[in-house]
């Protein structure tokens, strides 16, 4: 009586786990399936990079870029394929300092650009690191966050041309540009908190309202750029001749040391001597 009761119940148990076991066995197979589907997309992409149609590689670096959204472990790889595509595609030597390039990196380059920025903030680290970009030639590059947490924190620009350059986003932080050239670069509003920038030349540049939170300009070439709402008071290796030749506005705000200079203050004098207009609001520049 006994057996009979329990023979039903057994053949329950081992039903499910049959399933079970079926189950499990069913999403490897999905789970195997669908990363060999990526490997055969992540193949045909970088296949596409090298094609000699601007076209064919605008497509690979637009399905990385679907790659990057569907298998989060490929995202590192991803990022280095394409940072390496620029490098590769986007070299400084004799030759490409001659080129004009009035409208900026190529398209396929200023999509690999896009593609590498349009991450989110926080990615770095899940990404594989930073973004190597060194000794590139990204003149007039067009570095446009369509997302708030867009990420280009770490990056490495260091020795890139990116003279004309326009940033337009908080994406900077810690980014090292030592020895970059952002002559005449747009990085208006621009969030470089720690970021490296000793030797850089910034001739030109427009830093209005740019936050340099303990940034490093040592040796950097401010000739005639915009200081106006600069705030300058925390970056380190500032010295009274860069300030003095750049664009110092009524609101630029500098260190103490800086703004004490007797120099200084004769210039600063001069400029709210030169414009009363009510409509501007003085900042106090020398407040640390």
């Amino acid at each position: 009586m006994v057996v009979a009761t329990t023979l039903p119940g057994l053949a329950a148990v081992i039903a499910l786990i049959f399933t079970y076991l079926s189950v499990q066995q069913s999403q490897e197979d999905l789970r195997v399936s669908e990363q060999g589907q990526i490997t055969d997309r992540y193949n045909d992409a970088v296949t596409n990079l090298g094609d000699d149609s601007i076209d064919v590689r605008l497509g690979g670096i637009y399905a990385l870029q679907r790659i990057m959204t569907d298998s989060e472990r490929d995202r590192p790889t991803v990022v280095r394929i394409l940072a390496a595509f620029v490098r590769v595609h986007a070299p400084i030597t004799a030759e490409t300092r001659k080129a004009l390039r009035p409208g900026g990196p190529p398209p396929d380059l200023a999509a690999a650009l896009t593609v590498l920025l349009d991450r989110e903030s926080g990615s770095l680290e899940r990404d594989g690191g930073q973004i190597d970009l060194h000794r590139t030639d990204l003149r007039g590059a067009y570095f446009l966050a369509t997302h708030q947490d867009a990420d280009l924190s770490l990056a490495q620009f260091n020795g890139a041309d990116l003279s004309g350059a326009f940033f337009e986003g908080d994406f900077l932080t810690a980014a090292d540009l030592r020895d970059a050239n952002l002559a005449h670069a747009h990085l208006k509003a621009a969030r470089l908190r720690g970021a490296r920038l000793t030797g850089a030349n910034l001739t030109g540049a427009d830093l209005e309202n740019a936050h340099f939170d303990n940034a490093d300009i040592t040796g950097a070439d401010l000739t005639d750029a915009n200081l106006e709402l600069t705030d300058l008071r925390t970056c380190t290796g500032l010295t009274v001749q860069q300030v003095l030749s750049s664009k110092l506005g009524r609101t630029t705000r500098l260190p103490r040391r800086i703004y004490e200079d007797p120099r200084v203050r004769a210039r600063m004098k001069a400029l709210h001597e030169r414009d009363e207009s009510p409509t501007v609001r003085s900042a106090t520049p020398g407040d640390r």
